[in-house]
């Protein structure tokens, strides 16, 4: 790509009795002004034959900065670590005599451009594919976004989830991951022995209370919300009313398993009314069709500075688009035309 637009390179070396610039151009020679020392010509023709190594270094030079942004494309590292919370991990597992350290995000194959962009943004890790079988015995395809190297661990990664940590018991895995990495543990033996506590690492008023929870909550809503529209079962047998849109309830739901806290302060924060409760997985579940309810939650994603970004985002602009239909809710709220 920079081949494309470095049309100049100048190098100015100095000596201690001379000055030297070398204008360097494509399919031009190298203008040589004032050499008193024929090693600036030697070491010019070697400039010249390595041309693609000087547009590398260039590229790494200018770039570097520009990868690592905290802000890519409304790609927020609060977002990610929200995210991450949802559907990821850190670990630390055996291979043979030595330990492999690794953070990971795993989603649905439509979310592979999301993960390309994080990847992207980040500009380190990879991305692989998995196969698995539903209870139906369908296959689900999954894209896993991993990092593993230890340098990019420890000089991207960490100082990330140290600006932004995790606010479910996620961080009590984090910081045993992040102790032993920067410990340079490397063989299993050498691991201390863990079991993540059972203690809520974070109170409510302590998650309500975090500085990015705005910016956190759209990434765990990517990653563990649901946006839906249904028929009412109370018209189930009415053939009457099948063509009545004011049959069809609006639903928000959005689950963590063994997560009390985190679902209780996302209650108190969007104002939902519903009461949380336990599903079959022992996750802690809300599931809303209430007016009031629904247009609290479309206000909070309309007014953050951060926006869904993986297929999330086209089911909630579906959702709004036949939320419209439902004159329950649009005629209380004030429904956005786009996301």
């Amino acid at each position: 790509m920079y081949n494309n637009y470095i049309k100049i390179f100048i190098i100015t070396i100095w000596n201690k009795y001379d000055k030297v610039k070398i204008i360097i151009t494509r399919e031009q020679s190298a203008v040589i002004l004032n050499i008193n020392n024929l090693l600036y010509l030697e070491c010019t023709q070697r400039l010249i034959l390595n041309m693609n190594k000087l547009n590398k270094i260039f590229k790494r030079i200018y770039t570097t900065e520009k990868k690592y942004k905290s802000n890519v494309r409304g790609l927020s590292y609060a977002y990610l670590i929200g995210l991450i919370e949802g559907e990821g991990w850190t670990s630390i597992s055996k291979k043979g005599k030595y330990l492999i350290y690794e953070i990971g995000l795993e989603m649905n194959i439509r979310d592979i451009q999301l993960l390309y962009k994080i990847k992207n943004a980040l500009g380190v890790g990879k991305i692989k594919f998995k196969v698995r079988k539903d209870i139906n015995n369908n296959d689900i395809t999954s894209a896993i976004y991993k990092i593993r190297s230890k340098k990019h661990l420890k000089e991207i990664i960490i100082p990330i989830f140290d600006k932004y940590p995790f606010l479910t018991n996620k961080q009590y895995d984090y910081l045993r991951f992040k102790e032993a990495l920067l410990n340079d543990i490397k063989f299993y033996e050498d691991l201390p022995k863990y079991k993540c506590p059972q203690e809520s690492f974070n109170s409510v008023d302590n998650i309500l209370k975090t500085s990015y929870f705005s910016l956190w909550l759209i990434g765990f809503i990517e990653a563990r919300g649901c946006f839906s529209i249904y028929k009412s079962k109370i018209n189930d047998n009415d053939n009457d009313n099948d063509n009545d849109n004011n049959s069809y309830l609006a639903s928000f739901e959005i689950a963590h398993i063994n997560s009390f806290e985190i679902i209780q302060a996302i209650k108190i924060y969007l104002n939902i009314s519903i009461s949380i409760y336990k599903d079959k997985t022992n996750s802690f579940k809300i599931k809303t069709t209430n007016v009031r309810d629904i247009e609290n939650i479309i206000n909070f994603l309309k007014n953050n500075s951060t926006r869904l970004l993986g297929k999330k985002r086209l089911q909630y602009v579906l959702f709004l688009k036949n939320i419209k239909k439902i004159i329950r809710y649009s005629k209380v709220i004030n429904i956005p035309n786009q996301y």
